[in-house]
């Protein structure tokens, strides 16, 4: 076994405790949502911003769930999105 196999398997016994399986997940209840109403596309959004900044979104992205990690990060739009 190397080095990384026991590394790995010794922070998941010590991160999942002395779980040898998986914890079933919970189930979940019905939505009682119409498909008119779980549209991903909301016309609220559309009115209250149609052209996101993306740069801000993507600084909020990056504090939120990477503490600033990305700020070396260049994201660039590819010539496919716009011509």
């Amino acid at each position: 076994m190397d080095s990384d196999l026991k590394l790995a398997l010794k922070l998941d016994r010590e991160l999942n405790g002395s779980h040898s399986s998986p914890v079933p997940a919970k189930k979940f209840k019905k939505s009682h949502t119409t498909e008119k109403e779980a549209s991903i596309v909301s016309s609220e959004w559309e009115i209250t911003d149609p052209n996101p900044d993306i740069h801000m979104l993507f600084q909020v992205f990056n504090k939120k769930y990477f503490w600033g990690r990305l700020d070396c990060v260049e994201v660039k739009w590819s010539q496919r999105m716009y011509s």
